[in-house]
């Protein structure tokens, strides 16, 4: 049995990147907003290689970057500032959370219980709390204290949160 797929590869876009554009929001804000982005320090554990690091020097401190809340914080308007801060490197300060009108957390379930503090600390300085990527899409119900949960990947759902 054969299969014809001339149809199928017709219609798949091709992309001319000299003409391509990154992509960003399509919201236009009104309000100027401070962002502080925050990926939370990995638990140690066999999965996330702590006990190599030291063959690497001082020039490892983390298992691997950030890309999904990476990609968020380029996502949002230009206009806002945007800080990001990955606590494997250095960890959030009460300055940092006072400086922010909202807080965007990523991480997966090892990070939990870090995420859940994260949380604590920018509601204690009267954030609002978003939170986005593998973990709580795969289990919002173990966030209910966020104020935002952002399930799945970007898309329309992320527009609406930075209209929110």
């Amino acid at each position: 049995m054969s299969v014809n797929l001339k149809p199928l590869i017709d219609q798949i876009p091709v992309v001319n990147w000299e003409t391509a554009s990154i992509k960003t929001t399509r919201y236009l804000p009104l309000n100027h907003r401070c962002i502080l982005c925050i990926f939370p320090k990995y638990s140690r554990s066999f999965g996330t290689f702590d006990h190599a690091y030291p063959l690497m020097g001082r020039k490892v401190q983390a298992f691997m970057p950030p890309q999904g809340i990476l990609l968020v914080a380029s996502y949002l308007p230009q206009e806002w500032e945007v800080r990001f801060i990955d606590e494997n490197v250095r960890t959030a300060t009460k300055t940092d959370y006072q400086w922010a009108d909202a807080v965007i957390v990523s991480g997966m379930h090892i990070q939990r219980p870090q995420i859940n503090e994260i949380n604590r600390l920018a509601h204690a300085e009267g954030k609002v709390t978003i939170l986005g990527d593998p973990s709580v899409s795969g289990c919002p119900e173990y966030y209910p204290e966020f104020d935002i949960l952002h399930l799945g990947k970007l898309g329309d759902g992320s527009d609406r949160m930075i209209e929110y």
